[in-house]
């Protein structure tokens, strides 16, 4: 179990109040007061049942306190898989570059061989096409050693990416031994914790380690939705190396790993994350389809991606206090009764059932949570609700529930700059949706379409969403500025009134925006670099 908040938890000291001060009264409690009744045994009766009721009914709220404690520190147990929509490729490479990466034994095309960690850069640099502006792929480079240290943040500047590839060498890090599972575990922290791009680790190694990790690191990858992918380099019956004064046997413990990824994979069956192993001499078309998605699925330019999350428990709490406080009501003016207490526990276990195996009910509060969360801001959270809300509308063949997902999953995207994504969902509810629905939709492809300089598209939408709701001002509005903006635009292209000057001036303007950007970049890989002067102890 997990708790967010576990400072919450010291409420739980209260719990001694009761236990101190109340039950001691109770106690206390006797049957001084005969005068109520002549017969003494009734008046005995009447007060061990009161004093039983008082302990049963302290019990029951303080049950009830414990679960509300609980409740607020936000346990967590357990895990679900989370349908997300990616838009675009986020790669984090992991190179190894411990001292048995330069074991010369991957063979060429030409009959040469070359080391472990020459045959990685190629390899790596050979999966960064170029000319890919479009579907620009962000990508990071995380070194692996003794531990794992991040040489290149996530960017799209694919030629500071080369530069270090280029300069790989075991001398980069002084951290002995090797340690795979590091480098993973430092490419998981490149990637921001809500994004909309596919995370995907490529792993480039010989899979030796000095330090047992890399199944562990694996299984955290998955955990966290990112797939990994493990190139293998090297040679499996073993090659030799002469580190100093010492000859020694390196493997390509391919063996091992695909032993680890079996095990894993049956561990994590339900988890449509993938895991996979190739040797480097194997055909990279698997990962080039994962990086570049548009070139291998016209239909579709995003990813159904997942996130495997903890699942929150607070809810079970609150339920379970509530019929605690009822059931603590329901003795203070009853008589103690299992019989009763058991009815009364019943029948909301049973509305509990009832509410929580309706489809209509669930999916109706799914997206009031969703609207919450967009409200909130948090776009992301309600993305991932409404992507839930259209798989289960689907399931139940709830239309008219479908296109309020639709609307609300596109409006998500819209607030999140995805604009690709949020005209593929807009632009795909039903001629049948509800109107105040189809009005939303082309209104919203509208604001988009301007947004983006496509007037002319703009301008069809608002008049899409006036022949539903012709009141809507401020569609009349819209769609008087769209006409508007139009119509110099197509003055704009005839006079080409743009002069040289206004070129050069925006022309200043971008030169100064890169050098800020520059300027940081500098400073970001100036605060990486370290101070000591690089060693070259072995790893063995």
């Amino acid at each position: 179990m997990f708790f967010e908040r576990p400072q919450m938890l010291l409420l739980l000291i209260t719990l001694l109040i009761p236990i101190v001060y109340i039950f001691p009264k109770i106690k206390q409690i006797d049957s001084s007061p005969y005068f109520l009744f002549k017969n003494k045994k009734v008046t005995r009766k009447f007060v061990k049942n009161m004093q039983g009721m008082l302990y049963v009914r302290s019990i029951l709220f303080m049950l009830a306190w414990f679960c509300i404690i609980v409740a607020f520190s936000g346990p967590y147990w357990g895990k679900e898989i989370i349908p997300i929509q990616k838009n675009g490729s986020a790669v984090s490479f992991v190179f190894d570059i411990s001292w048995s990466m330069t074991a010369e034994d991957v063979l060429q095309e030409d009959s040469s061989y070359i080391s472990r960690l020459d045959a990685s850069k190629k390899y790596a640099k050979s999966l960064l096409l170029p000319n890919k502006t479009d579907d620009m792929v962000t990508v990071s480079v995380v070194l692996a050693k003794g531990d794992g240290y991040v040489a290149v943040p996530s960017t799209e500047d694919h030629e500071a990416v080369f530069s270090v590839i280029n300069a790989l060498s075991p001398n980069l890090m002084t951290s002995k031994g090797s340690n795979i599972g590091a480098g993973i575990e430092t490419a998981i922290s490149t990637f921001p914790t809500s994004q909309a791009r596919q995370g995907t680790i490529i792993v480039f190694t010989d899979g030796e380690e000095t330090i047992i990790s890399l199944e562990k690191a694996l299984e955290n990858a998955i955990n966290h939705g990112i797939g990994v992918y493990i190139v293998g380099f090297g040679n499996p019956k073993g090659s030799q190396l002469q580190l100093g004064e010492n000859k020694i046997t390196t493997f390509l413990e391919e063996g091992k790993i695909q032993k680890m990824i079996s095990n894993l994979k049956n561990k994590t069956s339900l988890y449509n994350i993938p895991l996979y192993y190739s040797k480097f001499d194997d055909n990279n078309y698997e990962l080039l389809k994962i990086l570049y998605p548009k070139d291998f699925n016209l239909q579709e330019s995003y990813q159904n991606g997942y996130e495997v999350k903890k699942v929150p428990r607070h809810n079970l709490f609150i339920l379970i206090a509530i019929i605690l406080f009822v059931l603590g009501m329901f003795i203070s003016y009853r008589k103690i009764s299992l019989s009763k207490i058991a009815s009364v526990s019943g029948f909301l276990l049973i509305l509990m059932m009832f509410s929580s195996c309706s489809y209509n009910v669930k999916e109706s509060f799914d997206l009031l949570q969703g609207n919450f969360y967009w409200h909130q801001k948090k776009y992301q959270h309600a993305q991932m609700k409404y992507l839930q809300i259209l798989n289960l509308s689907e399931e139940s063949d709830n239309q008219e529930l479908k296109q309020y997902a639709t609307f609300a999953l596109g409006s998500s995207y819209v607030m999140q700059n995805e604009e690709e994504a949020a005209f593929q969902r807009l632009e795909s509810v039903a001629p049948n949706a509800p109107d105040e629905i189809r009005f939303a939709s082309a209104y919203n492809i509208g604001v988009l379409s301007y947004s983006v300089g496509n007037y002319e598209k703009s301008i069809q939408s608002f008049r899409n969403a006036l022949m539903i709701n012709p009141q809507s001002i401020e569609a009349k509005i819209n769609l008087e500025l769209a006409l508007r903006q139009g119509s110099k635009t197509v003055q704009n292209n005839k006079s080409q009134v743009k002069t040289a000057s206004e070129n050069k001036e925006h022309s200043v303007l971008k030169d100064a925006v890169f050098s800020i950007i520059r300027e940081n970049e500098q400073k970001q890989w100036k605060s990486q670099e370290k101070q000591d002067e690089f060693q070259s102890p072995t790893d063995y």
